[in-house]
């Protein structure tokens, strides 16, 4: 759907609901502590923010609109941030930040429809546990529209997104730093997933094929890929493969062959083959088969089931062109006053 007329159908919403029941700001807010706002629709206008500090549990149970600046911070030691959203879509045009600091974080968002145009952060600073979702079905990220999912630490809980086992549309961004996501659902679209420092995103469902549209980029040198073969017919798309992060397979890697023509690279697993296209310019002697531990919640690779390659990206590899800059976690508006 174009832009104006996911524009249109949240002007339509909004007018809906706030002639029922609706928290509507138009003026910069800082709020401190619990909000009355469960039976209320959030519609936070264009050009101004609400900003809500150290709120336990939010339950939405009616649909999101914002325009302007929605942030949750909480930073209350030994306790739990939980956000839910339990009805209504979720429309985000501005920014959208949640924030768990020094606390554990449960980001459960299941609306009824997910629409992101804007910028999405989940963050986590020093959480003992974090849990993330967005589980719904239709689950939109459009062209434009960034989802950032960050913790200071790695994190073993797999990201979940879509509900299995439809499809979510990607077109945008997603950017994954000391996380790891688990594809359950399809991925359609043509957009990027930026699998950042530390993080992990693996793919292996059952007959599935990956989206070859979709750019995994592979930002650092600490980020890892797992890829399944069941049903795998497309070639990967992958970026940013070298200087030391990995593609791993769920069986041993017995052969490879790069195509110096092709720019793809040939692994076989078993009795699967799987062809993944990380461009041209690389030299065959500095690809590696290994065994590696890919981090908390994927653990140690079988023997023989991680490529690496040891040497920089070369000019030629895949474009990550159609990836923007993943953004650092932005400012957000100082807490109220002590009274």
């Amino acid at each position: 759907m174009h832009l104006w007329s996911i524009y249109g159908a949240l002007v339509t919403i909004a007018v809906i609901w706030s002639k029922v029941n609706a928290q509507i700001i138009t003026k910069d807010t800082v709020t401190n502590g619990p909000v009355s706002i469960t039976d209320k629709i959030i519609n936070v206008k264009r050009g101004y923010y609400w900003s809500i500090f150290n709120w336990e549990s939010p339950d939405f149970l009616y649909p999101i609109n914002v325009q302007g600046q929605f942030y949750i911070y909480f930073g209350l030691p030994n306790k739990t941030l939980r956000i839910r959203q339990v009805n209504g879509p979720f429309y985000n045009f501005g920014l959208v930040y949640f924030k768990a600091s020094l606390a554990s974080a449960l980001f459960d968002l299941r609306p009824q429809s997910f629409n992101n145009l804007g910028d999405l952060y989940f963050i986590s600073d020093r959480s003992p546990s974090v849990s993330f979702s967005i589980w719904c079905n239709p689950w939109t990220n459009y062209l434009g529209g960034s989802i950032y999912m960050y913790s200071d630490a790695r994190q073993p809980n797999s990201v979940i997104f879509g509900n299995s086992p439809p499809q979510i549309v990607n077109d945008g961004q997603i950017c994954l730093r000391n996380n790891r996501w688990k594809a359950t659902s399809v991925i359609i679209g043509s957009g990027c997933i930026d699998i950042g420092v530390n993080s992990n995103f693996q793919y292996n469902l059952y007959k599935q094929p990956f989206n070859p549209k979709q750019t995994l980029y592979l930002s650092t040198p600490t980020s890892t890929l797992s890829l399944g073969g069941q049903g795998q017919t497309e070639k990967y798309l992958v970026a940013g493969f070298g200087g030391g992060n990995m593609i791993s397979l769920t069986f041993p890697i017995t052969k490879f062959a790069y195509g110096t023509n092709t720019g793809v690279l040939t692994l076989t697993a078993a009795s699967y083959i799987i062809n993944i296209t990380i461009g041209k310019g690389y030299d065959k002697s500095l690809f590696e088969i290994t065994q590696a531990d890919l981090g908390p919640g994927v653990g140690l690779s079988p023997l023989n089931g991680v490529i690496t390659y040891n040497g920089a990206v070369p000019v030629g590899s895949t474009s990550h062109g159609v990836c923007t800059i993943c953004k650092d976690e932005p400012e957000y508006p100082p807490p109220p006053p002590a009274t």
